[in-house]
C-alpha cells in the first residue's frame, strides 16, 4: 500500500466529510449499496418472503432497507420488483393516541402507508415503462397502461354519484368500519364499546364533505394492479416501526397483513428488538407471527471483536473504505485491505472494534472523533491514532449520544450505576455474566436498547452453577471510560486479556457475575418488584407472567 500521511490536508477534508455519509436517510446522494460493508447481505432480502430486519440504532437498518430498494431497481428488469421505501416515523398522526382511539389511530397510519405506496408508483411509472414491462406496444398494451394509470389517479381524486370525493389524506373511515375492525380483533374503539365482538348502532354523517373509506377498499384497490400488471411484485420497504406506540403495533401489524400483504406485496420491515410487538395473542393471534407470516432477522451481534477478530476487523476496515471513498475515490483507491492500519497503532485498532460492540454508527462516530483528538493532541513521535485518542473518542461520543437519554430513564439509570459500582470498579472487569431469567428486567433491556450495555455471548453455562443459563455482557466503553478508571486497574480491560473466546478466559469472566440478590434487592429498591408469598423470591412485576396474569416469574403461581 502506498504510504500516504494522515496529516495531508485531503485526508483532514475527507475525515471532516465523514459524517455527513453515516446516517444513510440524511445522504440521499449517497448509492447505498456502494456504502454497504456487507453486500452479500443485501442479496438475502432479495425475495418474496415477509421479513422483519431486527437491530439497535446504528447497526444498520435503514442502510439495509436502502441498499435493497437499490438492489431491485437495478435488477428490475429481470425481476420485475420494484422496492418502495416508507418512513413511519414521517406519517405517525399528530393526534393523541389512546386504548379507545387504537384502532383509528393504526387506520390513518395504514392509510397513509398505502397512500405513499400509490404515490410512489405514480412516480416511478416512467421507470416501469422504461424498463418495457408492458411488452410491445399494441392496443391492449396501450389501454393496459392507461388503465394502470387511472387507477392511480382515481384513487387519490375520483367521481362517483356526482360528488367528488377528497384527496386519501381527507378520507375518514366509516364507523361501521372501524367498528367491524375493532370487534374481530377482539379490542374496544371507544369506552362504550365491549370485548367480544358487539357493535355499536351504524353512525353516518350528513356533512356531505366528508367521505369515507373503507379496509376493504384499500384491499381491493391494491389487488387490481395484479389483474392490470400481472408478475409485477412489489416490496413495501418499512422503516421506523418501533415508532409506533408499542401497545398500538400489533394492531398496525394486522392491518398491513389483511390490506398489503394479502394484495401480494411482500413486507420488509426494520424495528429495534426491544421496543416492537409484531403480535398480541389474544382469543386470536392478531398482528404478524414470526416464522408464519413474517421471518426475522438480527443484525445485532454480527461482529463481536472478542468472539470474532478478524470477520469483525475486515466489516469494519470495508465500512470504513467504502465511506471514504465514496467521498474521494481519486484519494482512496487501492486502500481497501489496510486502511484501518493506516489511521490506527495496532493497539488502538483492537481497542477500537472492542468500544464499538460491533455497531457501524459508534465506529464512525468514535473512528471521527479520534481523530480530531489525534490531530489536536498528537506528539511528535506518533503517526497514527493512539489508545488515548480512542478513549476520549469514547467518553466524548457518550456524552453526545447516550449519556442525556440513559439519564432521561431514571431507573436504567440506577441500574446502570450499580452494575458500573459493581462490576467496573469492585471488580474491576468490563465483562460479566447475567442469568437470562434477570436479562429480561426491564430496566436491563432498556440499558441494551440505549446501547450502554452489550450482548457478547448468549446461551453461556458453566459447571460451577449446573442447569443454569448466562449471558455474557459488556459495560459499554464510553460510559466506564467516563469514570476515570485506568486499563491498569483493570483486570479484562485490555486488549491482551479481552480475549473471551478462549475456554481460559470464559472460565474467568464467569466469576464476574451479576446473580439473583443483585436484581433482586434492585427491584425491590426501585419499585419494581415484590416478595412471592409461595417461593419467596422476588417477583419482577413488569414480566409479562405477571401483568398479563399476576404470575411469579420464578414459580409461576399467582402472586395475589
Amino acid at each position: 500500500m502506498e504510504e500516504i500521511s494522515i496529516f495531508s490536508e485531503e485526508i483532514k477534508s475527507t475525515i471532516s466529510k465523514l459524517s455527513n455519509t453515516i446516517r444513510a436517510e440524511r445522504n440521499r446522494d449517497l448509492k447505498p449499496i456502494g456504502t454497504y460493508a456487507e453486500p452479500a447481505l443485501i442479496d438475502r432480502f432479495i425475495n418474496v418472503s415477509n421479513q422483519v430486519i431486527y437491530g439497535r440504532r446504528g447497526t444498520g437498518k435503514t442502510h439495509l432497507l436502502l441498499a435493497i430498494q437499490e438492489k431491485l431497481s437495478q435488477t428490475f428488469q429481470e425481476n420485475h420488483n420494484i422496492g418502495i421505501y416508507c418512513d413511519l416515523s414521517k406519517i405517525i398522526p399528530v393526534i393523541e393516541e389512546s386504548e379507545e382511539n387504537r384502532i383509528e389511530y393504526c387506520l390513518l397510519i395504514i392509510q397513509s402507508i398505502v397512500d405513499e405506496l400509490l404515490k410512489s408508483l405514480m412516480n416511478n411509472l416512467g421507470f416501469i415503462y422504461s424498463n418495457e414491462y408492458f411488452g410491445v406496444e399494441n392496443q391492449a398494451n396501450k389501454q393496459k397502461k392507461i388503465q394502470f394509470e387511472n387507477l392511480l389517479r382515481n384513487f387519490n381524486i375520483e367521481i362517483q354519484n356526482g360528488k367528488e370525493l377528497k384527496k386519501l389524506g381527507k378520507y375518514k373511515f366509516s364507523r361501521e368500519d372501524v367498528n367491524n375492525l375493532s370487534a374481530s380483533l377482539n379490542v374496544s374503539s371507544s369506552p362504550k364499546g365491549e370485548l367480544g365482538g358487539k357493535i355499536e348502532t351504524k353512525k353516518t354523517s350528513s356533512d356531505e364533505s366528508i367521505k369515507y373509506i373503507s379496509v376493504a377498499d384499500l384491499h381491493n384497490l391494491l389487488n387490481e394492479f395484479s389483474d392490470l400488471i400481472p408478475g409485477l411484485q412489489i416490496t413495501l420497504l418499512l422503516d421506523e416501526y418501533s415508532e409506533i406506540n408499542r401497545e398500538s403495533q400489533p394492531y398496525l401489524a394486522a392491518l398491513i397483513k389483511r390490506i398489503i400483504i394479502s394484495a401480494n406485496i411482500t413486507v420488509k420491515i426494520a424495528a429495534i428488538p426491544n421496543r416492537t410487538n409484531l403480535q398480541l395473542r389474544n382469543i386470536n393471534i392478531i398482528g404478524l407471527e414470526e416464522g408464519a407470516d413474517i421471518f426475522g432477522f438480527h443484525l445485532d451481534n454480527r461482529y463481536v471483536f472478542e468472539i470474532n477478530k478478524t470477520p469483525t476487523k475486515n466489516f469494519f476496515n470495508k465500512l470504513l473504505f467504502n465511506h471514504l471513498f465514496s467521498i474521494a475515490p481519486n484519494i482512496y483507491t487501492g486502500m481497501d485491505l489496510n486502511i484501518l492500519e493506516l489511521f490506527l497503532a495496532p493497539q488502538a485498532l483492537n481497542e477500537i472494534l472492542i468500544a464499538t460492540a460491533g455497531i457501524p454508527r459508534d465506529f464512525l462516530n468514535i473512528f471521527i472523533n479520534s481523530h480530531d483528538n489525534f490531530l489536536v493532541n498528537h506528539t511528535k513521535q506518533q503517526k497514527r491514532v493512539s489508545v488515548k485518542n480512542i478513549r476520549t473518542a469514547c467518553r466524548t461520543w457518550y456524552n453526545t449520544d447516550k449519556k442525556e437519554q440513559v439519564e432521561k430513564n431514571v431507573i436504567a439509570h440506577k441500574l446502570l450505576n450499580k452494575i458500573l459500582a459493581d462490576i467496573v470498579v469492585g471488580k474491576k472487569s468490563s465483562h460479566f455474566i447475567v442469568p437470562k431469567q434477570f436479562s429480561e428486567i426491564k430496566a436491563f433491556q432498556d440499558l441494551l436498547d440505549l446501547r450502554v450495555l452489550h450482548l457478547r455471548k448468549d446461551n453461556y453455562s458453566h459447571q460451577d452453577n449446573k442447569g443454569v443459563l448466562y449471558n455474557v455482557y459488556s459495560v459499554d466503553y464510553g460510559s466506564y471510560n467516563s469514570l476515570d478508571v485506568t486499563k491498569n486497574s483493570l483486570e479484562t480491560n485490555s486488549v491482551e486479556d479481552l480475549e473471551i473466546n478462549t475456554i481460559d478466559n470464559l472460565r474467568a469472566v464467569r466469576r464476574i457475575a451479576l446473580e439473583a440478590d443483585f436484581f433482586n434487592k434492585f427491584l425491590l429498591e426501585v419499585g419494581d418488584g415484590i416478595k412471592c408469598k409461595i417461593c419467596q423470591n422476588t417477583i419482577d412485576t413488569s414480566s409479562p407472567s405477571y401483568v398479563k396474569k399476576k404470575l411469579c416469574n420464578t414459580c409461576f403461581e399467582p402472586a395475589e
